[in-house]
């Protein structure tokens, strides 16, 4: 059955992917900041709270997709902006069951685990929680706040993500640009492993997370780790062009590895296997100029 599913955020990275996933199989809406003439819109933002709860006394929304978040890319880590959107979320959250809302799904981050340094982290949905910057500590404090609710929830914390939508001073699109325009490009922690998802991939698993009636935590990941300079490799070969790589960060360090479980996705039938080099190649189909030589 078609649920009407409101995405908060939804001309953002992550949930501009969510809604074009989700809108053939449910009854989608969105709510941004930005003007957006598409239909199902709603131009409100999160602290306009008369504007929020007569939303919600006008549509019955039986879910809400939370992905509105501070995600400036020069200081989302530290911004004391997170504490801005803790306290919308909670306010959100609050006037959607105050309504009759019964079911709230919002983005964690793997960022909310304690990682140790220069060593191997696998986190499952168990692993000890100590946020390490004010934005997982935000997210984390809003995740127990959800907790202590009486509303069916899912909580999905994100690893690290990439692909259309993405700030272009993130990670793949400077190599990308640097690689095609022949520019020199630095690398400061080339050994750096970490568990990336792409970000249409990630759409569809909570696609399929939707339909589960359990409860609670979930990893949104690869199960796998992937270090930068593999990743450069991959681009590099994929646009068959020369490229000026420098590196910085000394290769005897023992660089840090962060990789998520997928138990309970494969257990509860979501997980959905990364093929890493043909996600970048649909991801590179998104440049224009880059394109071409992929086709």
């Amino acid at each position: 059955m078609k649920k009407k599913i409101l995405i908060t955020g939804s001309n953002g990275f992550v949930g501009k992917s969510i809604k074009e996933e989700l809108k053939n199989k449910h009854h989608v809406y969105g709510l941004g900041r930005k003007k957006n003439k598409e239909k199902n819109y709603f131009n409100i933002n999160l602290n306009e709270k008369k504007k929020l709860n007569q939303l919600f006394k006008k549509i019955k929304f039986d879910i809400i997709i939370h992905c509105a978040w501070y995600t400036n890319h020069e200081d989302y880590r530290q911004s004391k902006k997170n504490n801005e959107y803790l306290k919308m979320s909670k306010f959100l959250l609050d006037t959607f069951i105050m309504n009759g809302g019964k079911e709230f799904i919002s983005l964690g981050t793997c960022e909310e685990y304690k990682k140790k340094k220069f060593g191997k982290n696998f986190f499952s949905e168990r692993s000890e929680i100590k946020p390490i910057n004010n934005y997982a500590k935000c997210k984390n404090i809003f995740h127990n706040y959800l907790k202590s609710k009486k509303i069916k929830y899912k909580w999905l914390r994100i690893f690290y993500l990439f692909g259309e939508g993405e700030n272009k001073k993130r990670l793949f699109p400077l190599i990308i640009n640097h690689i095609y325009k022949n520019k020199k490009i630095k690398i400061n922690y080339p050994y750096f492993k970490t568990d990336f998802i792409y970000v249409k991939k990630l759409a569809k698993i909570i696609n399929k997370i939707i339909d589960k009636k359990v409860s609670g935590v979930f990893n949104l990941c690869s199960g796998e780790s992937i270090n930068i300079i593999n990743i450069y490799d991959i681009i590099k070969n994929l646009l068959k062009k020369p490229s000026k790589l420098e590196i910085i960060g000394k290769k005897k360090l023992n660089y840090e590895n962060i990789y998520g479980c997928t138990k309970k996705l494969k257990k509860n039938k979501c997980f959905i296997k990364t093929n890493f080099e043909n996600d970048i190649k649909k991801y590179l189909l998104s440049f224009k100029h880059v394109s071409p030589r992929l086709r």
